[in-house]
């Protein structure tokens, strides 16, 4: 009966999921009662009484004008200070939050992820020449070679090598096996095995439910209990579900149970233990994972565990339980920063919030979210971002480059990236596998996405900006390097967070040398305008998953508030009021030229007039931040001015509160899939690489006599 697979699995692996997971029983008390926070009571006051007047003031929006009249009186009122802190933790990017707080924990954790990044790129490569090979190799060689490398028959594999007497193949072969013996040198290293399996591959189990109904439903309902159960532990102790190689691991050691009486005894990483499930039965290999998912997989998640004890460094707590050790995150989190405490890097006042952003970065980001959401919000931003026309404003972004570098190094770089000549791109760091954080996922609609963005041309406009903004980063820091004065400038910007490094940052760039370095500069350069880790997110994104949504499309935006926070309001709260000024102005200038040069190459591209007004420039500057020249007039109640009505002023009704909702709310993903359903011809511009086109082409199509007429008479 299941009852009696399941004891039999659970008496096996009980002990060791309470001692590598910490699971304690927990005891609910009778007669424990709440209160109200008195706090919380005087915000709802205030709040309640923003809401009421916003919604009175505005009738015809009632819901807009109570949701900004709240928000307005909650920020003037006694709970504004709280209320700012809140808007910083929803929106606010963790990365200048922490550097606000210590220039080294901030420095450490962005070489965390660019390495991180940079490694697994390059293991991945590494691999990919044997990967290949074997997907074109006949189907029936192929199935029989992944079987015999996936249940560790070096003897079958040897044979099939030598039948198919490929010396390429070979050679790939053995790097492939380099590449996993060297990581597994490395987790030995870290604690985290304590002995490598010999021969070993990782399996991935791709189909769980495709699998448990091929085993029969009494064992694979039991083997469903072991995982929620182990779910639940490591929850409880991390905050995370099992990673897709645990939960594989939890399934095979079961189906080594049930089919050859010998329990499983542990739920770790499938790099933790030698494999007891020895074969994958031929009937079962269609619900694993292929060579390159399972070897993708592993490196990805053997990667991020190395360097997670190399960030922490004599700080790591490792847990030993049952023979496994493993990170405790919270603790090695608490006693890094108590380090950084002493050594005076960091203020009393200032751990908790630090540690707090630490934790959601390293273990809040690394959680999905529900599937249905992740995908329609995925299906949404292949359609607003994988056409040519939101390419083509990626190609005009170098315009900002001149504020971040300068003219001349962005001229340098942009020559450099033209005649293959760049110091550095962004595939060196990994970056051309995701733009961006926001776009990473192994799912059907995440890779459709990537599709969507490949075809439509945003993938290479948006990696063209990357390498122009880490090439101008390297030639403007080796300009000042060639200096004294320049040296104490960049020491100024950087000598507290390369510390003990800061001499070989100088010795690199003043030789030209690309070492790590000066790619740790470049990177960081970079991550200022671009959102390329977790860390550039807000801590409300990265905490959850499911709300991530509300935050679509925005990343971008929120990145240019970030750097007007930076290197503007920074600089004015410390002091430097006329620096902070002159950057605000700079960085709107540009802001503008670039959306005015971006919104005229669309025009082209669809076939319309171009108007050069002096009022683009700051108009497109707003653009950035989501406020068009649309909103502008719906707000107000104007129209289109025209020449018979140059003020463009009319009757109709101004509509503020509900502009500026709509401005901040993100898109609705179930607003365009409803859309397409009724078959609104509008909806045809959500069909990546060309809706936008045919959008154009059907309004243009269906204009009445009177548009046209009045499209003449605007200005």
């Amino acid at each position: 009966t299941a009852g009696k697979y399941l004891q039999r699995g659970r008496e096996a692996i009980t002990n060791s999921l309470e001692k590598g997971y910490g699971a304690q029983r927990q005891t609910t008390f009778k007669g424990q009662r709440g209160s109200i926070d008195p706090d919380l009571l005087k915000k709802l006051a205030i709040g309640g009484a923003g809401a009421a007047t916003g919604a009175y003031l505005q009738k015809d929006h009632k819901l807009w004008g109570a949701a900004l009249g709240a928000g307005a009186f909650l920020l003037a009122g006694a709970g504004g200070k709280d209320l700012w802190r809140d808007v910083d933790t929803a929106v606010g990017t963790m990365s200048t939050r922490i550097k606000n707080k210590s220039e080294a924990i901030h420095f450490r954790a962005k070489e965390y992820y660019r390495v991180r990044n940079t490694v697994t790129h390059d293991l991945i490569n590494a691999g990919h020449p044997f990967l290949a090979k074997v997907n074109k190799m006949d189907s029936a060689v192929s199935n029989i070679l992944e079987r015999s490398i996936l249940t560790g028959d070096r003897k079958v594999t040897d044979r099939i090598l030598d039948a198919v007497d490929d010396k390429e193949l070979t050679g790939s072969w053995n790097l492939i096996k380099t590449v996993i013996d060297g990581l597994g040198d490395q987790l030995h290293s870290a604690g985290m095995i304590k002995k490598k399996v010999q021969d070993y591959f990782p399996r991935i189990v791709k189909d769980k439910e495709g699998l448990f109904t091929a085993i029969g439903k009494e064992q694979g309902d039991a083997i469903k209990q072991l995982l929620d159960q182990a779910n639940r532990e490591q929850l409880r102790k991390s905050g995370n579900p099992l990673s897709q190689a645990e939960e594989s691991e939890v399934i095979n050691k079961a189906l080594a149970s049930f089919m050859y009486s010998k329990a499983p005894d542990s739920v770790r990483a499938g790099y933790t233990h030698a494999r007891r499930f020895q074969e994958i039965p031929e009937e079962l290999q269609k619900y694993y994972a292929n060579l390159a998912e399972s070897f993708h997989s592993y490196v990805r998640t053997a990667v991020k565990n190395i360097e997670m004890a190399k960030f922490f460094g004599k700080d790591l707590v490792n847990v030993e339980e049952g023979g496994i050790v493993y990170p405790d995150i919270d603790k090695s989190i608490g006693k890094y920063v108590e380090h950084e405490l002493r050594s005076g890097k960091i203020s009393t006042d200032d751990v908790a919030e630090v540690s707090s952003m630490l934790r959601s970065a390293f273990v809040g980001f690394e959680r999905g979210g529900n599937k249905t959401i992740q995908a329609a919000k995925n299906i949404t931003m292949a359609g607003y971002l994988g056409n040519p026309l939101s390419a083509v404003v990626q190609i005009t972004t170098p315009v900002v480059t001149t504020y971040l570098q300068g003219i001349k190094p962005t001229l340098q770089a942009v020559a450099q990236k033209l005649t293959g000549k760049s110091a550095v791109t962004a595939k060196d760091f990994g970056l051309a596998d995701h733009m961006s954080e926001e776009f990473v996922g192994t799912t059907r609609s995440a890779k459709f996405l990537r599709g969507a963005l490949k075809w439509g041309g945003f993938k290479f406009s948006d990696l063209f900006d990357k390498d122009i903004k880490l090439n101008a980063a390297v030639i403007k820091a080796r300009d000042l390097a060639r200096s004294d004065k320049g040296v104490k400038k960049l020491d100024a910007k950087y000598g507290q967070a390369f510390g003990d490094r800061f001499p070989t940052l100088v010795k690199e760039l003043k030789s030209g040398t690309v070492g790590p370095d000066t790619k740790a500069l470049a990177y960081m350069e970079l991550s200022r305008s671009d959102p390329i880790d977790p860390l550039e997110f807000s801590q409300f994104y990265a905490d959850n998953p499911n709300g991530r949504n509300l935050l679509a499309l925005k990343s971008y935006m929120l990145k240019q508030v970030d750097l007007i926070r930076r290197d503007a309001y920074n600089e004015i709260k410390s002091g430097n009021k006329a620096v902070g000024i002159r950057n605000l102005a700079a960085l709107s200038l540009v802001l503008g030229l670039s959306g005015m040069a971006g919104q005229d190459i669309q025009d082209v591209m669809l076939g319309r007039k171009i108007k050069f007004r002096l009022s683009d420039i700051p108009m497109n500057m707003l653009k950035t931040f989501g406020w068009s020249e649309y909103q502008s007039r719906q707000a107000m109640g104007s129209t289109q001015p025209t020449k018979k009505n140059p003020t463009g002023s009319s009757k109709a009704k101004q509509k503020l509160f509900q502009t500026v909702g709509e401005t901040l709310a993100p898109p609705v993903p179930w607003q365009a899939m409803d859309d397409l359903w009724n078959r609104d011809p509008h909806a045809v511009y959500m069909i990546p690489v060309v809706g936008r086109f045919l959008a154009e082409y059907y309004k243009n199509k269906y204009k009445t006599k009177a548009q046209k007429t009045r499209e003449k008479n605007e200005l």
